[in-house]
């Protein structure tokens, strides 16, 4: 009776020599191939092959992982700059889109000169910020600004300042074409960008799982 309980006793011993050999000894298991039998199957990462001959150890395999999440993390970086030097572009561009100018007449009397001025010329914020949201695809469009046709002429028959308004208002219209397109293309690049950033998110979380997963397993 005591040699039956005796063997089973020794059999134990001799696993624990095993494990305390090898497994667990962190620069051993570095040194292990992934075909490997490991000691708890529950803490084996997902990502290695359960079957079939693995020359590759999981040192190896770590590094692997590492300088994938260090691809993944300078493709992500990169977008994410991209995206804030669009926005400061964007910035300076959408005051030259977001006009509202109005105009009046002005009656100089007797001996004033009379003609049209400009009454008001302004890029209210809130235009601003639609066309901000335009570019960075926040909005369906950068807003409308408001920039009148020409005025009727002056009231005096000999007035041509007029003129002068009607070529003021025509740049402005040209300084505001000039602008949304470059809006345009600040938004497609933009987009770009940020597929770029958002594409390179879930590869990072996944390379972090997976060196998780091995220092779990005391692999550094």
């Amino acid at each position: 009776m005591k040699t039956a309980i005796l063997i089973p006793v020794l059999g134990a011993g001799a696993a624990l020599v095993w494990y305390g050999l090898t497994q667990a000894d962190p620069e051993i298991k570095r040194t292990q191939t992934l075909g490997a039998p490991p000691v708890d199957p529950g803490l084996i990462p997902t990502h290695t092959k359960s079957g079939g001959e693995q020359s590759t150890t999981y040192a190896q395999l770590l590094t692997a992982y590492e300088a994938e999440l260090q691809k993944w993390q300078t493709v992500h970086d990169a977008a994410a700059d991209r995206m804030d030097s669009i926005e400061a572009k964007a910035a300076q561009v959408c005051p030259e889109f977001a006009w509202n100018a109005t105009w009046s007449y002005k009656y100089g009397g007797l001996l004033g000169s009379a003609g049209w001025t400009e009454l008001r010329k302004s890029s209210p914020r809130a235009l601003q910020t639609s066309c901000m949201d335009y570019v960075m695809g926040l909005a369906d469009s950068p807003g409308k600004p408001s920039i009148k046709p020409p005025p009727r002429e002056g009231a005096n028959f000999m007035d041509t300042s007029w003129l002068n308004v009607a070529q003021a208002i025509r740049q402005l219209q040209l300084q505001v074409e000039d602008a949304r397109a470059t809006l345009d293309a600040l938004r497609a690049d933009y987009a770009k960008a940020k597929a770029e950033r958002d594409a390179a998110v879930p590869k990072i979380e996944e390379m972090k799982r997976k060196i998780a997963d091995l220092h779990a397993q005391e692999v550094f």
